[in-house]
């Protein structure tokens, strides 16, 4: 099954953001199988793109074999609508013709760090969406517990039992648990005290 997916630059960027991948397989996902709740949800960022992409998804217990010289942007596999689904995010020959404004710092402004506990935690309310305000937040917690990290930290995997999260997250913490020095981390996502996710980070070099 081939879906499409409605993405756009954000700000100055000139590659597609991990968020958008998600917000965009979520939306498009929904709409097809005419359900919102997903669950056991593994979204994994494989590579950056600056082009458009789709989403091939399969159903079934297995995911598609690989195929071609490169890795696929982005794979997904989770549970709706009664049934396992694999997903792939293909590119397309195109890029995004659409950018919207991105003020990331209105929610770096939000959020207090506890470098000794090695998490952040935004005290205020936000516009935008789950995954963005989680992303933003961990991007801001790494720049504060490695200043001295080459390259620069980007969003490469999400794993959830439920999404998207039921509570506003309003007060939502994220604490680095893991990290293989800046090769991958690991952070757990809390909303009112409860855990809601793992968002996984690693530094490229180049961007």
């Amino acid at each position: 099954m081939k879906l499409p997916l409605v993405l756009c630059f954000k700000g100055s960027r000139s590659y597609v953001q991990g968020p958008d991948m998600l917000n965009a397989i979520c939306t498009s996902v929904a709409h097809h199988l005419g359900t919102l709740e997903i669950r056991h949800l593994n979204f994994m960022i494989n590579r950056m793109t600056h082009r458009n992409l789709h989403l091939e998804l399969q159903d079934g217990a297995q995911p598609p074999a690989p195929s071609g010289v490169l890795p696929p942007v982005a794979t997904l596999s989770f549970e709706a609508a009664g049934a396992s689904w694999h997903g792939t995010l293909v590119e397309e020959p195109d890029e995004p013709t659409c950018r919207h404004p991105y003020d990331e710092e209105s929610i770096v402004a939000q959020c207090r760090v506890n470098q000794s506990e090695r998490s952040i935690v935004l005290t205020g309310e936000q516009p935008f969406t789950p995954i963005e305000v989680i992303v933003s937040m961990t991007k801001a917690l790494h720049q504060s517990l490695f200043p001295n990290a080459s390259g620069r930290w980007v969003f490469c995997r999400w794993e959830s039992d439920h999404w998207p999260p039921a509570s506003p997250l309003a007060n939502v913490s994220v604490m680095l648990t893991h990290a293989l020095g800046t090769r991958l981390t690991k952070s757990t996502v809390v909303v009112c005290g409860e855990q809601i996710g793992l968002v996984y980070f690693s530094a490229k070099e180049g961007l």
